[in-house]
């Protein structure tokens, strides 16, 4: 009992320059108690030319984000919002090599909110000058999918909406299981923070 106790507290996972974890303590992925039913199929954004998204949106004006079906007022709001780099650790000490470090949407409260790194981006993107952080408007919103997964992110006013879920749920008509907001400041600020740690990390190797 006692070995099986110390391999249950042994560090396995950790956010970058941040806190760790055992086996047991790592956090769940949060699901809203229903699905959104939205289930429109937009461009997806590494799909577009990289032109202005104004002048983008006047000729796509088919993609908008439909009003109709996307309830503002009822998506939470995630006040601790964070984007982190999450990373394994081996023997309890060894982190993980920086370029195998996931980017995931995260929230102390409820645990992980949506990863970011799967389609055409990898966490080595942020050590680019190309590099942006990703969000689009109501107008032509930021959308990416591949089997399992689909992430859309938009902003209007004050805040950044965002959705994530099954690409296979939303053509059965489920919907997203994961919805919420974020204020737009903590939205940038938290990026920031994380493009920071990264590029500051892979100046010391």
């Amino acid at each position: 009992m006692w070995l099986m106790n110390q391999k249950q507290n042994k560090y396995v996972a950790h956010i970058l320059e941040g806190k760790k974890y055992s086996a047991r303590e790592i956090p769940a992925w949060w699901k809203n108690e229903t699905y959104l039913p939205y289930f429109f199929l937009h461009i997806a954004t590494s799909q577009v030319p990289s032109v202005d998204p104004i002048r983008l949106a006047l000729f796509s004006p088919g993609n908008a984000i439909d009003l109709d079906r996307f309830p503002c007022e009822k998506f939470p709001l995630v006040e601790d919002f964070e984007v982190i780099l999450w990373g394994d650790i081996q023997n309890d000490t060894e982190e993980s090599e920086l370029q195998d470090y996931s980017l995931c949407f995260f929230s102390v409260q409820r645990g992980f909110l949506a990863d970011f790194d799967r389609g055409p981006y990898t966490v080595q993107d942020l050590l680019t000058e190309s590099f942006h952080i990703p969000c689009g408007d109501f107008a032509f919103p930021y959308f990416e999918l591949e089997q399992g997964w689909v992430l859309l992110i938009a902003e209007k006013e004050n805040f950044v909406y965002i959705l994530t879920g099954s690409f296979e749920q939303i053509l059965e008509k489920r919907g997203y299981h994961t919805w919420f907001k974020v204020e737009k400041q903590r939205y940038y600020s938290q990026w920031a923070k994380a493009i920071d740690i990264y590029q500051r990390k892979a100046r010391q190797l």
